[in-house]
C-alpha cells in the first residue's frame, strides 16, 4: 500500500474521497480487476471496499467492479461478501489439453527471446486478429540441434523451439502443482508457479 501511496489509510477511504471528487464531476468510478485472489492483505482490502463502497450514498458517485479470480481465492471469500455481489459468473476450462499448454507456453518462449521492437511488432500482429509471423528461432544457429533435442511446436506456420522445456514438462509439473494444492490447471498457475519461476532469472 506504500508503494501505491496509500501508507495506512484504509482502502474503504480511498475510495470514499475517489468518489466524492468524482460525484463533484459527474463521473461513475469503474474498476476491472483481472486476479483478485484474496489472498493477500492487500487483495483482500480491495475486496472489502469494493464490497462496501458499491452501496449507493448521497454525495458519492456510483462504482462499479468486474473482478476476476481463481477457484481458489473465491473459496476464501466469506459467505456474506459473496451476497454482496451483484452478479456471479463462473468459467472453467474444460478441455485445457497437453497441446494447449504447450502452445501458450512456446508463446511465452518465443516472446522471451525477440528484442523489444519484434515483441511490439508481435503485440501489433495479434492486435490485428493475426497469428504471429515471428519466430526467435528463425535465425538461430542452433535451431535444429535444440529442436531435435527439446522439441518445437509450430504456430502458424512458425517453428518455436521449447528449450529449457521438453514438450510434456509444463504440463506435467502445472500437474503435480495442481495436486500438490498449489494451484489450479488453470493458464494463470502455469504463468506463476511454472514460467514464473523457472523463467524468472532469465535476462
Amino acid at each position: 500500500k506504500s508503494f501505491l501511496g496509500f501508507d495506512e489509510t484504509p482502502l474503504s477511504s480511498v475510495f470514499e474521497n475517489i468518489q466524492a471528487q468524482l460525484f463533484k464531476e459527474k463521473i461513475s468510478l469503474v474498476l476491472l480487476l483481472e486476479d483478485l485472489s484474496v489472498v493477500g492483505r492487500l487483495d483482500q482490502e480491495i475486496f472489502n471496499a469494493l464490497t462496501v463502497n458499491q452501496q449507493e450514498k448521497d454525495g458519492y458517485c456510483p462504482i462499479l467492479s468486474v473482478a476476476g479470480m481463481t477457484d481458489g481465492g473465491y473459496a476464501q471469500v466469506p459467505d456474506n461478501q459473496r451476497q454482496r455481489a451483484s452478479l456471479i459468473f463462473q468459467y472453467k476450462e474444460e478441455n485445457w489439453s497437453n497441446e494447449d499448454i504447450a502452445d501458450m507456453t512456446a508463446r511465452y518462449l518465443n516472446v522471451l527471446r525477440l528484442p523489444k521492437e519484434k515483441v511490439k511488432d508481435l503485440a501489433k500482429t495479434r492486435v490485428g486478429g493475426k497469428e504471429i509471423n515471428l519466430s526467435a528461432c528463425t535465425d538461430c544457429s542452433l535451431r535444429e540441434d535444440c529442436h531435435n533435442a527439446f522439441g518445437k511446436v509450430d504456430i502458424g506456420g512458425m517453428d518455436i523451439g521449447f528449450f529449457p522445456f521438453s514438450l510434456h514438462a509444463p504440463s506435467s509439473l502445472l500437474q503435480r502443482i495442481n495436486e500438490d494444492g498449489r494451484g489450479d490447471l488453470t493458464p494463470r498457475t502455469l504463468i506463476t508457479e511454472v514460467l514464473e519461476k523457472f523463467l524468472g532469472n532469465i535476462e
